[in-house]
């Protein structure tokens, strides 16, 4: 019996698979902390966003899955939050699958383990790897808000590498912790990737104008104990926190993008 908390879910969804219409599911915690998070409900404080009942999911997939305005829903993406902390991601992802939708995880590769495993079981189509920054521990934890092992980010991206499943690797491009050498020894590191999908930085809610980082994320202030007690603000001096308010422009995305076709075989810049 599935006994999962969904904290959100999206009926359909044109962005979060490339090349298909999506549903997707929300599970809540995690144990990042990263700065530019949009979901930070779902991480800093879960019981303050409304569960959808499992059931009422399902009935709205089963019809979907056919037809919504002449547009049939071929799969559902399972987000967060980071999902690889439930336990039972594998039971939701195998009813999924038995209901006759293509599955995807987004994934911040924290728990290769699980992920090898969901593989190997044949209960993911596809899946997207958050790569933060270079796997480094400073760099890392600049990113992530707290202390990462990165031995365990490169597990998941080393089987995603090697083992067949399509998969996209992400990178939220900050102008303050993500600078040219970081973007350079990040790329040597994913060489010969799939596909690397650049996501711009957008302001998340809770910075102003003075560049004063939201507390929401700091575990000292959070109901959700996943992540080490590194508050966000012992990490960002506040002269990088206000540099967080410009965004890398477009030009320098494409830039970037050009860079990148040295490295990977497709680079796409998220809409």
């Amino acid at each position: 019996m599935l006994n999962l908390t969904i904290k959100g879910f999206l009926e359909n969804s044109f962005l979060d698979w490339p090349g298909r219409i999506a549903s997707v599911i929300f599970l809540p915690g995690c144990n990042f902390r990263c700065y530019y998070c949009h979901n930070w409900p779902l991480v800093a404080y879960p019981a303050s966003v409304p569960t959808i009942p499992l059931e009422q999911i399902f009935k709205r997939l089963d019809k979907f899955r056919y037809k919504r305005s002449g547009v049939a829903v071929g799969g559902v993406v399972v987000s967060g939050g980071e999902p690889t902390l439930h336990p039972q991601l594998p039971e939701l992802l195998g009813e999924l699958k038995m209901r006759g939708l293509a599955t995807k995880l987004d994934t911040n590769g924290s728990k290769p383990d699980v992920l090898c495993r969901l593989v190997h079981q044949g209960l993911l189509d596809f899946v997207a790897l958050d790569i933060k920054a270079p796997l480094e521990p400073e760099a890392y934890a600049d990113v992530a808000g707290c202390p990462v092992d990165v031995r365990s980010i490169r597990k998941s991206l080393d089987l995603l590498l090697s083992d067949g499943i399509d998969y996209e690797l992400r990178t939220t491009l900050t102008p303050a912790i993500l600078g040219q050498d970081r973007l350079q020894r990040l790329l040597e590191q994913i060489r010969g990737a799939k596909r690397w999908t650049l996501q711009n930085y957008r302001i998340p809610p809770g910075i102003g104008k003075s560049g004063n980082q939201r507390s929401t994320l700091d575990r000292r202030r959070s109901t959700n104990r996943c992540a080490p007690a590194v508050p966000i603000g012992k990490l960002i001096p506040l002269e990088l926190k206000r540099s967080f308010l410009s965004p890398y422009p477009a030009s320098t995305l494409e830039r970037i993008k050009r860079l990148a076709a040295n490295y990977v075989k497709e680079c796409r810049i998220a809409a």
